[in-house]
């Protein structure tokens, strides 16, 4: 933050000095006009520009755009802190939807300012969040506002969330609720445990270790976030995905439908258990526009792909994934693909960003699919790049394998493979271990490389 003010309550300007730790962090001395005392407090404003700055050192910025709505956060994560957030939103802003009860409301140079009040309490819950509309820099208009703003949310969404609020109120009433049969009744399993500190309940249902001596702090903070959190929204879970899928539930702060957690749901021999929550990623929309998509194509990038995962198995790391069979490589699994969107990644213009698409995980595979139409059988290569490890299947064969931790290389890994005449299919097994994970891959002429 370098361009901090700190103020005094007296609106008194108090210097501020600045001292880099290392590449993401630093620290603040802020000398105050009067001197505090011995057992005194004191308050200060503090004013930053926090367009560029990540919520978290290293982590996701403050600010994103997802279709027409611009969502802007951020948190204090210090315990038993009381702060109140003001958000001067731009001037043609409309504000569609808070994660906190909005306490007032002004304008400042034209532009509407929205103040929330947030106390951390003992969890740092310090998460503040607007979503808002901004027809200058986009032209949306109130038509553009989500449907689910409206009271229009799927069949689906609206069934299970009336089922997750039912549940919820017998077990307050005091019913124990214990069925992992699907990823919603896992997730009401999991917060009855925690709401009637069931410790050993709880233990079953979670699908992450948690250590004897810490069982009881988790069980507390579980509560805390299940008086705390609505259902949202979740995809249509397969019946057998084969073991390791992990499949999201997406939550939000009661009286908000700002999605704020993904809960992802672990499937293991016909059951389903809790994963540990991850708050949500702020994905800026960088997908290609069908003009980049088309110049990628010419020069010979494949762009049209579907994703399937992520997979995971406890105490397993990414390199020890390599070689177990998930769902695609199992004969019976039902297996969810979906659409995968692309953007650039330094030279390249075709990326296939995994931890944006699957929740962030680590020590996780995914799968990814495409075709090649071919007009007559002729050979080509394959040159793939991948962050980490890659299985890669054409046409039903495997063709290649490297069991690696590394980010996308300089030069790829290449394969040379026979095209048919028609529709040929070409499925990538990706590891991750930590950090990044995403792919790409060109299709080029075996004997010069391009």
């Amino acid at each position: 933050m370098e361009n901090l003010k700190a103020y005094d309550l007296n609106g008194n300007l108090c210097p501020v000095d600045m001292k880099l730790m290392d590449e993401t962090t630093a620290s603040y001395s802020i000398h105050f006009s009067e001197q505090v005392q011995p057992g005194e407090y004191f308050k200060l404003i503090g004013v930053v520009d926090l367009e560029d700055i990540p919520v978290f050192p290293g982590g996701a910025p403050t600010y994103w755009k997802e279709g027409p709505l611009w969502y802007f956060r951020t948190a204090n994560i210090s315990p038993n802190c009381l702060n109140y957030y003001r958000f001067i939103l731009p001037e043609s802003a409309i504000l569609v939807d808070s994660n906190r009860q909005v306490i007032a409301t002004d304008t400042v140079d034209g532009g509407l300012a929205v103040t929330m009040r947030n106390y951390t309490g003992d969890y740092s819950d310090g998460m503040c969040m607007i979503a808002f509309l901004y027809p200058d820099e986009d032209g949306t208009t109130l038509a553009d506002i989500p449907d689910k703003y409206h009271g229009l949310r799927s069949k689906r969404d609206t069934q299970n969330s009336e089922t997750f609020r039912r549940e919820m109120n017998k077990i307050r009433a005091g019913i124990k609720y214990t069925d992992q049969s699907t990823p919603l009744a896992a997730l009401l399993t999991c917060f009855g445990s925690a709401i009637h500190g069931d410790t050993e309940l709880y233990d079953t249902v979670k699908y992450t270790y948690q250590a004897p001596d810490m069982i009881q702090k988790w069980v507390e903070n579980a509560k805390y976030w299940a008086d705390v959190l609505d259902f949202l929204s979740t995809p249509e879970w397969p019946e057998n995905p084969g073991n390791g899928y992990v499949h999201p539930i997406y939550l939000c702060r009661k009286g908000s439908l700002i999605c704020e957690l993904i809960l992802p749901m672990v499937y293991k021999d016909g059951k389903w258990y809790a994963h540990d929550g991850k708050s949500k990623q702020s994905v800026e929309s960088k997908d290609l526009t069908p003009q980049d998509i088309a110049a990628a194509k010419a020069d010979g990038y494949l762009c049209d792909w579907e994703v399937a995962g992520p997979y995971l198995q406890k105490d397993k790391k990414g390199t020890e994934l390599f070689d177990i069979p998930f769902g695609p490589d199992l004969p019976d699994a039902d297996v969810p693909w979906q659409p995968i969107s692309l953007e650039s990644f330094k030279q390249h213009p075709a990326y296939l960003d995994l931890d944006e698409a699957l929740y962030g995980f680590d020590q996780a595979v995914a799968y990814l699919r495409t075709k090649i139409v071919s007009d007559k059988q002729k050979s080509a290569r394959l040159e793939i790049y991948t962050d980490d490890g890659v299985k890669a299947w054409f046409n039903g064969k495997q063709v290649h394998a490297n069991n690696n931790s590394r980010g996308i290389q300089e030069q790829p890994d290449t394969v040379d493979v026979m095209l048919n005449e028609g529709t040929n299919h070409l499925m990538l097994k990706v590891t991750d271990d930590i950090w990044s994970w995403g792919a790409i891959v060109q299709l080029t002429e075996p004997s010069s490389g391009k």
